[in-house]
């Protein structure tokens, strides 16, 4: 346009369930090899970190939007539950490393 807008669209490719508080960061890694996966790494305010990656679906080699959460770091429980001494404040922040593959 003549005004200097443009204009973006935006679809729900994928629906993540897995966090029981507010999500604090998303980071994505792209497969950087043909055996590699593409996956996310997700924070949360409820202490967890998680780890997701495309469900496998024979039909389609892929899981059609299907993201699940493959491993879980943390103390799950939201800020009211953990051990005596427990930070009570969740992650604000995670990321991969750049070597990693």
């Amino acid at each position: 346009p003549s005004s200097g807008y443009s204009t973006t669209a935006v679809s729900l490719e994928a629906l993540l369930l897995g966090h029981e508080e507010g999500v604090t960061s998303l980071n994505w890694r792209r497969s950087k090899q043909q055996t590699n996966k593409p996956c996310l790494l997700s924070s949360s305010m409820d202490r967890t970190i998680l780890l997701w990656m495309e469900e496998e679906d024979d039909d389609t080699h892929g899981g059609g939007g299907v993201w699940v959460p493959i491993s879980r770091v943390g103390s799950a429980g939201g800020i009211l539950g953990g051990s005596i001494g427990a930070s009570l404040m969740g992650f604000v922040d995670a990321c991969f490393s750049p070597e990693a593959n």
